[in-house]
């Protein structure tokens, strides 16, 4: 007598294959470690301008304002890319927008790598942007398709320190690779190895469980109809309707405005000047410092997602206490801007990465705002608001520091304490909208 396959019954009545549900319960971390590759690379390419500079001095001749212009031409298109990011991975799939786009980010490396003038380098660059900007908004669409509900914050924490693992992984080792082998071949090698990654995601990579005959995660949790049986699909111009109307996204939106903004301008720009004018540092000892935000975050990533899936249970708990212990860290910067000791400065940049990790969060609350068929363009709505609050930050803090006068190039403390205490402004009003918003039960 044939014995038949074991059934799961679900809450929602549906009858699923045990062994199927298995296979989408294993299967799915192959596929996290497939997308965690390229999103290294992103957050590697991201920094390693930083290390090269001096190098294109040598090579170019160039002034710090073209260097700052090399650096913008990383982030503009990264933007720019972040809701037709969102739109392509809700339409078209992960696989193909991600190995299409990381193939121009390879592309764009190697293109810096044999960049014969300063202008080919500046076009690279551009192309490396690009690229890399349609790797994260698919990875969350890849999250959503295959992480119950309950997880999804604990792995996207995970990959954000995965990410900053990758930072990291750009200072040190790139350097070290330049002195053996020059900054040229460095980028011939960072473009192989990207396009070594476009061709293990794009062979391996599926973009749900569906794909392979398996239940859906929405099924397996017990909220959804067996595959065959959603609802209709959702056009592009409804789903930005859907999104930018939707008063309780735009309250996680700008939050993350001043959140992630004020972490770029203070992380990506002015703390590093602060650190030089104020105390003195010579430019590594200070990038020896700003390190410790980055260690800071690889731990308070997964940890905030943790809390908000397995402690809490609470994506909006995470955010207003991540965000009220965040906003605190500026507080001693500001009172005590010129006479903090290193050892204070250590810990404090270390606490400012572990508590601003809890903005990981963020990306949970907007999705559950919206069905998961908008995850990707949800997600791409928000990555908006984060770059335009780096762009707005970085800007505003810069004229803040303007209004002060300079001695020789170097600005006074106060000039600091002025800017960083924007920051602290800025979060105040942000957490008080949200602390306004209304969280459905999640779990």
């Amino acid at each position: 007598m044939a014995i038949s396959a074991p059934q799961v019954e679900k809450k929602n009545g549906s009858v699923l294959n045990s062994a199927l549900v298995q296979k989408v319960l294993t299967y799915r971390y192959f596929i996290f470690a497939l997308i965690a590759i390229p999103y290294f690379l992103v957050y590697f390419h991201r920094t390693s301008t930083a290390v090269v500079a001096k190098a294109l001095v040598d090579a170019f001749g160039v002034t710090p304002a073209a260097l700052g212009l090399l650096g913008s031409m990383y982030f503009y298109p990264y933007a720019a890319g972040q809701l037709p990011a969102g739109i392509l991975a809700d339409n078209w799939g992960p696989k193909k927008t991600v190995s299409l786009f990381l193939l121009i980010a390879a592309a764009g490396a190697i293109l810096f790598g044999a960049a014969p003038n300063f202008a080919t380098a500046v076009v690279g660059r551009f192309l490396v942007g690009l690229g890399v900007g349609f790797v994260y908004v698919p990875a969350m669409r890849l999250l959503a398709d295959w992480f119950r509900k309950q997880e999804f914050a604990t792995m996207s924490g995970v990959l954000l320190a995965i990410g900053n693992m990758g930072s990291l992984s750009s200072a040190g080792p790139l350097a070290l690779m330049m002195a053996a082998i020059g900054w040229r071949s460095s980028f011939y090698v960072i473009g192989a190895v990207t396009f070594l990654a476009v061709i293990l995601f794009f062979l391996f990579m599926v973009n749900k469980p569906q794909e392979k005959g398996w239940p859906s995660i929405q099924e397996i949790e017990g909220i959804a109809a067996p595959t065959g049986q959603g609802g209709k699909k959702i056009g592009i111009g409804e789903s930005l309707k859907l999104i930018f109307s939707n008063w309780q996204f735009n309250k996680i939106g700008i939050l993350l405005f001043f959140f992630y903004g004020g972490m770029m301008g203070f992380q990506g720009l002015w703390a590093g000047p602060w650190l030089r004018h104020v105390y003195g540092m010579e430019p590594t000892q200070a990038a020896n410092y700003l390190m410790l935000m980055a260690v800071g975050l690889v731990f308070g990533c997964p940890l905030s997602g943790i809390l908000s899936d397995k402690v809490l249970k609470s994506r909006k708990k995470v955010l207003l206490y991540g965000g009220i212990l965040y906003t605190l860290s500026y507080i001693p910067i500001v009172l005590k801007i010129a006479t903090l000791t290193p050892t204070m400065i250590a810990a404090l940049f270390f606490y400012w990465g572990l508590t601003a990790g809890s903005f990981v969060v963020c990306f949970a609350n907007s999705k559950e705002c919206f069905p998961v068929e908008l995850a990707g363009t949800s997600t791409g709505a928000v990555n908006l608001y984060i770059f335009v609050g780096g762009a707005v930050h970085q800007q505003v803090m810069g004229l803040i520091i303007q209004r002060y006068p300079a001695v020789n190039g170097i600005y006074p403390a106060a000039a600091y304490q002025a800017a960083f205490a924007f920051l602290i402004a800025g979060m105040a009003l942000a957490l008080l909208l949200y602390s306004t918003f209304k969280e459905k039960p999640q779990f």
